[in-house]
């Protein structure tokens, strides 16, 4: 990268001494200790013999005293960085294999010279408290995928992300630790341009290989020892897809103990031709080699539309590639994961090769608190961020609906040419915080076609030339308002947009004239002669004018301004052009999207989806759920203007619709299991909660209760009880209730209350100690289901009794309740419910009427009836899984019905 300003250089020097101290996190006290004591050492040798000592090639320059400021002010937010460990799901046939063999085995007894030079790398630019949780989630990662000294494995995974939010370093990492356990052959599937192929090389050039094509070492080379280096053999080049030629002049016998690496696009050319070339090794030479495949974007491309027998080309040859090894481990990563949970978790084709499904293991990757994302733009503070486009105005210059021979006719909307002012002024600003050797960029979206992008090239150009004509000619000068219309314009926009910061206009406007001709315009379309390059020697200043080719995957580096408006009705597909996602350390507050209001809704609409998602995997984390076992789903778009997906990626799903209305009804635990340890978790748990409950209590002679105990304690409660599994018939498949008993829909119902009531029920069995307080269990016949790994009442399999709810009325509402009851033809349940006036948590502790030494827990709650209580459906696309999942609750139903 091309060399530091004083600033970064200094800065860089100030981390890296707190960092000898080994902490995650450093007083205020500790940074301006360290600033001071590198300010001393500058001042005593000055700045020029200060970069001889430090053996640098060029004189660094004095900073100011505002840049010590705010030297303190990075370092403070740098340290403060957090990110939190991934969510982790793993598969049934994980249970059956040694998933410690990377952490408890492997890493303790190797060199680990990849991880170890890659860790060194990634604290460049990441914090202690951030590599660690890195080095946590690979680690998981490594010790579920295939351990490359069995004889033969087979292990399919996904890893989610964020949008830009770090994946190509996750799977670096992944990619590091597995060669130093031994995986020799590594493959990259890296999107469908040429573009992101390329990038994705050159970033695994910088991050795994270490040496360039010209010989060089280059970022993890500078964290290697010349005696040691164990340079892998890279079969594809920086602009060098998969050739079987190019191949051949790399790959030998002399280097067959080298683990080899490629970087392929996700063609169905390229991926045949590495099927060929592999074949030609019939003997064990590769085939034997155990093989990691990461599917970058694995959403994209890698989905089978078509049916299992005759599956897409693309899905074909992947599947190929995995099954010409006797040990693989393909690992897909995405932040739209919605077409990949979708995949039939069922399927293999005659030659017995699965299909992509990520039956082994599910990874969500928690995003650093720095992450400049989707609930921060679109949720949080949009006021800050976004900047709605004229819509009108700009249906006159571009309308909605056009076609690739549309001819633009009009100047460049008004709202278009301010967000190009804006980039400038971000550039200077940028230049003034001293970050002028970062690149920065600008991405103009509002098409999918090539004549159209062409046009807007030219525009754009035209006006970027006028506006550097002006600042160039007329800013420094204090007439300009008369000599020039459009630097008034600038100023105007600086303050309108930028004038809370820490520079005033006199220091911008001469940041814009050293800066104004240092920004170009390039096409990144097919056919561009000007297409985007940032190079290493000198920082770039790009906009951006593109479509497909920058909607997934590509990198935009250092993007503060976008003017998007171009839409599609996938989810998947809108998230991925979302190119503004990622991190803006030090300019965040320069960021502005500029899009229409219903794209902003859309982007709102999708992150809770997703985050609904998410959700749903911590659940099926927390009951230690496999990816076959618990059924997940997407939420639909409310007036099905989007889709989750494409229609063809979504062939195995179904439709079905939610519905959140307790009201009136008593939800209870149907089945208790007969884990020994569940049970013993949950009854500890119960006893916790009556513990902890801070309410007075009121005693009955069978019932102790607790008024207006806080909602999120009864949410707390209910997420820790484990409930037993579902399974009907003969099938094998173990499943958790949507529908009878689902804790996510029910914990959503909850959060309508602030407050419950709470009762603890007595019986005539043994004696039990809950807190600090003595109870009678209830006894009851009990009949355990082996096969069903549960225990279920005699009596219906009702866990409370028909007059357990009145325990929160007075003798006077329960002789109405009962009179009117009899009087009219009223369920009891409606009357009682109708009269009560929040949510009853109702707690039991049972015994076996045969063996009182059981202590089952359970609970029930009973809603109140209230039109107050609006009654929400979600329509929602479910898995492969789930659609199982229903059909088995609605059997259960009916046999439930039928007890």
């Amino acid at each position: 990268m091309f060399r530091s300003n004083s600033y970064s250089f200094i800065l860089q020097e100030i981390k890296d001494a707190l960092r000898n101290k080994n902490k995650n996190k450093y007083e205020e006290q500790e940074i301006e200790e360290a600033i001071s004591n590198t300010r001393l050492l500058i001042e005593t040798f000055t700045y020029p013999m200060y970069s001889k000592i430090k053996c640098l090639d060029y004189i660094l320059e004095n900073l100011i005293e505002d840049d010590w400021k705010n030297i303190k002010k990075d370092l403070e937010k740098f340290f403060d960085i957090e990110m939190d460990e991934a969510i982790f799901i793993t598969g049934k046939e994980q249970e059956k294999v040694d998933k410690t063999w990377w952490t408890h085995k492997v890493a303790l007894s190797e060199d680990n010279f990849y991880w170890n030079r890659y860790k060194d790398y990634l604290k460049k630019t990441l914090n202690d408290s951030v590599v660690s949780t890195v080095n946590i989630d690979t680690d998981n990662i490594l010790n579920n995928i295939g351990d490359p000294n069995l004889d033969s494995f087979e292990r399919f995974g996904l890893v989610i992300g964020h949008v830009q939010s770090g994946k190509t370093s996750n799977y670096s990492a992944v990619i590091n630790k597995a060669t130093d356990a031994g995986y020799k052959f590594i493959v990259v599937i890296a999107g469908t341009l040429d573009n992101l192929r390329n990038q994705t090389q050159n970033r695994l050039v910088e991050t795994y290989v270490g040496i360039n094509s010209l010989n060089q070492k280059e970022g993890v080379g500078h964290f290697s020892g010349s005696s040691s280096y164990k340079a892998p053999v890279v079969l594809t080049g920086p602009n060098e897809d998969f050739k079987k030629s190019y191949a051949d002049k790399l790959f030998s016998y002399d280097n067959i103990s080298k683990p080899i690496l490629l970087v392929i696009k996700k063609n169905v050319k390229v991926l045949e031709a590495l099927n060929n070339w592999l074949d030609k090794w019939n003997d064990s030479t590769i085939k034997d080699r155990p093989l990691l495949v990461i599917d970058d974007e694995s959403d994209y491309a890698s989905i089978n539309t078509s049916d299992e027998e005759n599956p897409t080309q693309t899905n074909a040859r992947i599947r190929k590639l995995l099954y010409k090894f006797k040990k693989f481990s393909y690992v897909a990563y995405t932040a739209t994961p919605y077409a990949n949970i979708l995949i039939n978790h069922e399927t293999e084709n005659s030659n017995k090769e699965k299909d992509l499904f990520p039956r082994d293991f599910i990874c969500t990757l928690k995003a650093p608190t720095n992450y400049f994302g989707s609930e921060k733009i679109f949720i949080n503070e949009k006021h800050k961020y976004l900047r709605l486009i004229d819509e009108a105005n700009l249906e006159t210059f571009l309308p909605k609906k056009h076609k690739n021979s549309y001819q633009i006719k009009d100047d460049l909307p008004k709202d278009l040419k301010e967000a190009i002012i804006c980039f400038y002024l971000n550039v200077g600003i940028r230049k003034l915080k001293k970050q002028d050797h970062k690149h920065n960029s600008m991405l103009i979206h509002l098409s999918r076609f090539t004549n159209i992008h062409e046009q807007l090239f030219k525009e754009v150009s035209s006006y970027s030339d006028l506006l550097t004509k002006h600042i160039k000619s007329y800013i420094l000068d204090d007439n300009y308002i008369t000599q020039s219309a459009l630097i008034p314009q600038i100023e105007k926009i600086y303050e309108k947009e930028y004038g809370n910061c820490d520079f005033e206009w006199s220091l911008v406007r001469k940041a814009l004239y050293e800066i104004a001709n240092k920004i170009i315009v390039c096409g990144e379309y097919m056919g561009s002669n000007k297409r985007i390059e940032y190079r290493d020697d000198i920082s770039t200043n790009i906009i951006a004018i593109g479509g497909l080719s920058l909607s997934r995957g590509f990198t935009l580096e250092g993007l503060s301004i976008t003017y998007f408006l171009r839409t599609t009705i996938f989810y998947d597909s809108l998230m991925q052009m979302g190119r503004w996602f990622g991190y803006r350390d030090g300019y965040d507050d320069l960021c502005k999207i500029y899009t229409s209001e219903d794209i902003a809704d859309y982007f709102a609409h999708i992150f809770e989806c997703t985050m609904d998602l998410v959700d749903r995997i911590k659940q099926m984390n927390y009951e230690k759920k496999t990816p076959e076992e618990f059924g997940l789903y997407i939420k639909k778009h409310p007036s099905n203007v989007l889709q989750v997906t494409a229609k063809n990626k979504q062939k195995h799903s179904a439709e079905y619709e939610l519905c959140i209305d307790y009201q009136g009804k008593l939800k209870e635990t149907l089945f208790i299991s007969n884990d020994k340890e569940i049970n013993e978790n949950n009854l500890m748990l119960l006893k916790n909660f009556v513990n902890n409950i801070k309410v007075d209590k009121n005693e009955f002679s069978k019932t102790h209760l607790w008024n207006d105990v806080s909602s999120n304690t009864i949410l707390d409660f209910i997420e820790g009880f484990e409930l037993p599994d579902i399974k009907i018939g003969n099938n094998s498949k173990v499943m958790s209730s949507i529908t009878q008993f689902n804790k996510e829909i029910l914990k959503k119902y909850i959060e309508n209350y602030a407050s419950f009531d709470v009762a603890l029920y007595k019986g005539d069995g043994e004696k039990e100690e809950v807190g600090n307080l003595f109870i009678t269990k209830q006894r009851r016949n009990i009949y355990e289901q082996i096969e069903n790994k549960r225990y279920k009442l005699h009596d219906g399999g009702r866990v409370s009794s028909g007059e357990a709810e009145f325990v929160v009325f007075n003798r006077e509402v329960i002789n109405e309740i009962k009179d009117s009851s009899k009087k009219e033809d009223t369920k009891r349940s409606d009357e009682i419910r109708s009269r009560l006036e929040k949510p009853l948590l109702m707690l039991h502790i049972i015994e076996d009427s045969k063996d009182s030494s059981i202590s089952l827990p359970a609970y029930g709650i009973s809603f109140p009836k209230s039109d107050k209580i609006e009654t929400k459906i979600y329509k929602v696309t479910l898995n492969t899984v789930a659609i199982n999942q229903i059909l088995r609750d609605q059997e259960e139903e009916e046999l439930e019905s039928n007890d």
